[in-house]
């Protein structure tokens, strides 16, 4: 499902799910959607899907859509390489602040 329907579907319907919204974004700007070969536990640097640049454009979305803050700490120390890890940083950033 694209981003852009997930927000028109938001935006009638209700929220989405954190999943929802990531991988949407994901699938929508990396060109790749998750099936049989990549899956949520995928390392999404090795299957080619983030680089850096990548990554940086995928964590100031998740900071702007989700209204918190990366320290720069968070960003290069603790590096989240699957889908599944993407969603649970952002579960925790949004559960405690930016205290995550």
């Amino acid at each position: 499902m694209s981003y852009i329907v997930l927000l028109i579907r938001e935006h009638f319907l209700g929220g989405n799910s954190v999943e929802e919204q990531i991988q949407a974004f994901m699938e929508d700007n990396f060109l790749f959607e998750f099936g049989d070969e990549i899956v949520k536990d995928t390392d999404l640097f090795k299957a080619g899907i983030l680089d850096s640049f990548g990554y940086v454009q995928l964590f100031r979305f998740l900071e702007k859509e989700f209204d918190f803050k990366f320290t720069e700490e968070e960003l290069l120390l603790s590096v989240s390489v699957t889908f599944d890890s993407i969603v649970e940083r952002v579960r925790s950033k949004t559960a405690s602040g930016t205290e995550a």
